[in-house]
């Protein structure tokens, strides 16, 4: 690893393991299917069909398995599908299955988020888990809040992390992006990443490939941090054109202490103003 990546800068990070626990999943989900909303129905995986479906990231963990035909036969999965339109909202899927053990991955199109349909599809592939007599995991980045709260309240419990080294070998606006948000929130060296942020901008205007709503925000906390305010209330400015969630990202801005000297400023305020509901 060394040599591979020789004058290039590496980092350290690391993934989350949780173990399901059957008796606190019968405590906190046993009449899951009570809280199916009307107009959604909950599926079990039978056709291959299904993992043509786009934005439900957990049907791309397919490739884990030779074919579909293997993953039947050993795997799960369920989806959630909308009646009045048939598209698949949400999904989870074993990433792997052995006679004693599975592993899911879980994923919700971005239009359907916070509905508490990741829930139900957890749920239901856990139930199965379980009757098989299965030791159920959950991975996911130690850093992701939503799915980390989704395992809690289907019954998974903290088990270890497990960590990791990488780098990135070209330059690209992902590779630029990550590492910025990096250095940001997990070696705390806002100066390093308004470094790696302004990179990814210039990059991102040269590709006409905007910034996501996440990413404008954690690039305006590092601009507001080391008192870049103009580069920082445009990035909000950028963030509140396409985020889905005005509500959540008005309390995030509220919150957030790296803005605590913008909170005042008449143009700081003009961003709440857009995103008020």
């Amino acid at each position: 690893m060394r040599e591979i990546f020789k004058g290039k800068t590496t980092f350290k990070d690391r993934d989350s393991y949780y173990v399901l626990n059957a008796a606190a999943f019968e405590t906190l989900q046993s009449r899951w299917r009570e809280t199916v909303p009307p107009g959604f129905t909950v599926h079990r995986v039978q056709t291959d069909d299904v993992f043509t479906t786009t934005g439900v990231s957990a049907f791309d963990k397919l490739t884990s398995w030779k074919s579909f035909e293997q993953f039947l036969k050993d795997g799960f999965a369920y989806y959630v599908e909308e009646d009045a339109t048939h598209k698949i909202v949400s999904g989870c899927i074993t990433k792997f299955c052995t006679s004693t053990g599975c592993e899911l991955a879980v994923g919700t199109h971005e239009q359907y988020r916070r509905r508490g349909f990741a829930t139900l599809v957890a749920c239901a592939t856990a139930e199965e888990a379980l009757k098989k007599g299965l030791t159920t995991i959950w991975e996911c980045y130690h850093r992701n809040v939503a799915s980390i709260k989704t395992n809690q309240k289907v019954g998974f419990e903290y088990l270890c992390d497990e960590y990791f080294y990488f780098g990135f070998l070209y330059e690209s606006l992902q590779n630029d992006l990550f590492s910025g948000y990096y250095y940001l929130t997990e070696l705390h060296n806002p100066e390093e990443a308004v470094f790696w942020f302004k990179r990814a901008i210039a990059l991102s205007e040269k590709e006409n490939n905007p910034l996501s709503s996440s990413y404008n925000f954690y690039a305006a906390s590092a601009f507001a941090i080391m008192r870049e305010y103009d580069l920082a209330l445009e990035r909000l400015s950028a963030a509140v054109e396409i985020v889905q969630d005005k509500r959540e990202f008005y309390n995030k801005l509220q919150t957030e202490k790296a803005f605590d000297d913008l909170r005042e400023s008449l143009a700081f305020k003009k961003v709440l103003h857009r995103l008020e509901v």
